[in-house]
């Protein structure tokens, strides 16, 4: 099983130290740093510059000093002292590149806040059970298999002479808090963009054994130029802890919540413990069997974790309640229901005059403008003619019911 885990961006939401010095492009320049300074903002950031490091290459990109912040206890939508901090690409496949951002945000006194988006990839060229990934992704789209959970698929190819060849798969919704995504990466490297340290990378865990002609060589001693796809879960700023099982003392299992912090992503084992977690929520497949339920099907087994991982990760999902229903109708039913419980009259009586204000004001709600003249009376006028026409039906009950809510006067009628 030749594979490695990487990440492939990670951005950080952080507070610079409000007490001591601005935090942009100039000051870090003083302090001897190589800094490039786009000379303008984002939508919601004013200032974005990126540091580079000792061999003048990309290192970190710094958005800070939001636009909508204000002090003096004024409501903002960040804080006045909100930045983000985001590897440039190539620092994401750097050794130790966490602990090095660990020391950078210590030195400058940054604030710790949360991770805003992490991508975590695991590179291949087989799955574990020796499955051909683009012949398991032609039987997936033919209806052999069905995944569980994200049900959004989005699929990228090339229409062939012979077919179309399918080079990526997507699922999830833009809004969704973890995205997955199958896809060649070896196509995109040469196709899209070549990413050195990429290659250099594959290089280092096996997938190729020349990094510059891409080539892997057989036990026979031919060579050949593998296929390499990537597997690649985003995990947004929803995704704030980890829930892990563990065992007390006395043997029964506790939930152990866990906060998705940079240390989660310090090393390789850490970053494995969490793509393998999330793995086993989305991107599960079991056979497709016509007139069973999914749960009723066998498992498609296509990685297996058990020499790495040993204890498993869920995201935690804060606790809601379930949204009040703040409709006019709603709040009538209810008003409705409380009143049918309870047998005092004067609640009773302050609840009828309640739901009369309410009734009337989702008649209201029907009208164009409900102050408006000459719909008004339109509404007198075919109000006058209903009642004169229902006379003495439960129409007619009904008809001068609307006729008060909407406060006409008796001597049209």
């Amino acid at each position: 099983m030749i594979r490695c885990v990487n990440l492939d961006w990670l951005e950080c939401y952080v507070l610079e130290d409000c007490d001591n010095y601005p935090h942009d492009a100039q000051r870090f320049q003083e302090l001897g740093y190589d800094v490039i300074d786009r000379g303008y903002g984002t939508r919601v950031y004013k200032e974005m510059f990126t540091i580079l490091d000792k061999d003048g290459l990309p290192m970190y990109e710094i958005r800070r000093l939001p636009v909508g912040a204000f002090k003096d206890g004024e409501r903002c939508v960040l804080e006045p002292y909100s930045c983000h901090i985001r590897f440039a690409n190539r620092q994401c496949y750097a050794r130790d590149a966490i602990k090095g951002l660990q020391s950078f945000l210590a030195q400058h006194r940054y604030t710790f806040q949360r991770i805003s988006r992490v991508d975590i990839c695991l590179d291949f060229e087989h799955f574990d059970s020796g499955d051909d990934p683009q012949r398991f992704i032609d039987r997936y789209l033919a209806g052999k298999y069905a995944k569980i959970n994200q049900s959004n698929l989005r699929a990228n190819g090339k229409d062939m002479w012979d077919g179309v060849r399918w080079n990526s798969l997507s699922w999830g919704s833009p809004t969704s808090s973890v995205t997955t995504k199958l896809y060649n990466k070896t196509m995109e490297l040469q196709e899209v963009k070549d990413k050195p340290y990429i290659r250099q990378t594959w290089f280092a865990h096996g997938l190729v054994d020349d990094f510059i002609a891409m080539t892997k060589t057989r036990e026979d001693g031919t060579t050949y130029k593998p296929v390499i796809w990537r597997l690649e879960f985003t995990l947004k700023s929803a995704v704030r802890n980890w829930v892990a099982l563990e065992n007390n003392q006395q043997g029964k299992n506790k939930f152990v919540s866990i906060r998705n912090d940079l240390e989660r992503y310090a090393t390789k084992d850490g970053m494995m413990q969490v793509f393998a977690s999330v793995l086993k929520h989305y991107f599960f497949f079991r056979y497709y069997e016509s007139g069973k339920t999914k749960y009723e099907c066998a498992e498609k087994k296509l990685f297996n974790f058990s020499r790495e991982v040993d204890t498993y990760y869920e995201i935690e999902k804060p606790m809601t309640s379930k949204p009040i229903d703040g409709t006019i109708g709603a709040l009538e039913c209810r008003l409705s229901e409380y009143r049918m419980k309870h047998f005092d009259n004067d609640l009773r009586a302050a609840i009828d005059v309640i739901l009369a204000y309410l009734r009337k004001e989702r008649v209201n709600l029907h009208l164009a403008s409900p102050y408006d003249d000459s719909e008004k009376k339109l509404l007198q006028r075919l109000l006058a003619w209903r009642i004169k026409e229902a006379q003495t039906s439960p129409l007619e009950q009904t008809l001068n019911q609307l006729r008060v809510m909407l406060s006409l006067p008796d001597e049209l009628f």
